[in-house]
């Protein structure tokens, strides 16, 4: 368990319950809030800004914002770090092999393929978003706490179970625009694949590794018709 430098107790697990039902109603809420409060005040410039890349890419756009305020006033904790590589190379490599291949085997099977036409951004900017509210910020405080590993030589603790866990109720309000059996899939492989790609976060300290898989599995899904 990490101790504050200052000599402080580490967080309570009710207040990090607390901070990660915050940030996950944060995510969805807040870049919907700039849009719907801030964006329409822009007038003139908003319309250009949306003709030219397009509403869902903004909205990524805005999330990464949101996302760096949070992490980067507590960069390393947040795992915008290089990290420790030393030693790990084939580990490391195998970990983010696993999601990319099996995305490509799966994904291409499914009877339904909601991500079919997305923009762009949607692995190129909001895998980033993603996993600096998840892996990167909320992690960092969990970690805090519940740092300790779960079984013996497998890079698992409680901060990255609960971290999978808020990732992948993030996604539940898909059940309002994507198909329920796709929706149910997803939370299932969300929670699965965020245990098994954060194992590089807690082996390296850094976030770098997830959002490279992260991109790359979207990017498989995006470019499957």
């Amino acid at each position: 368990m990490t101790r504050d430098p200052a000599g402080l107790a580490p967080p309570r697990i009710v207040e990090l319950a607390a901070l990660g039902a915050f940030v996950t109603l944060a995510a969805h809420a807040v870049p919907l809030w700039l849009f719907g409060e801030v964006w329409p005040a822009l007038g003139d410039t908003r319309r250009r800004v949306i003709d030219l890349i397009g509403r869902p890419s903004a909205y990524h756009l805005v999330c990464l914002g949101v996302a760096l305020l949070l992490a980067l006033p507590t960069a390393r904790r947040s795992g915008l770090v290089i990290g420790r590589v030393r030693g790990l190379g084939w580990k490391l490599i195998g970990i983010c092999a696993v999601p990319v291949v099996l995305t490509a085997i799966v994904y291409t099977r499914l009877p339904v393929r909601p991500f079919a036409g997305a923009p762009v951004s949607m692995w190129l900017i909001s895998p980033a978003a993603q996993e600096l509210f998840f892996l990167g910020y909320l992690y960092g405080r969990f970690a805090e706490r519940f740092d300790r590993p779960l079984f013996p030589r497998v890079p698992v603790n409680g901060a990255l179970v609960m971290t999978a866990a808020f990732f992948a109720s993030w996604h539940l309000v898909n059940f309002f625009t994507m198909p329920p059996g796709y929706v149910a899939f997803q939370l299932c492989y969300t929670f699965a694949m965020t245990l098994w790609t954060g194992m590089t976060r807690v082996m390296t300290g850094s976030l770098i590794w997830a959002i490279a898989v992260h991109m790359a599995v979207n990017a498989v899904a995006w470019a499957t018709p």
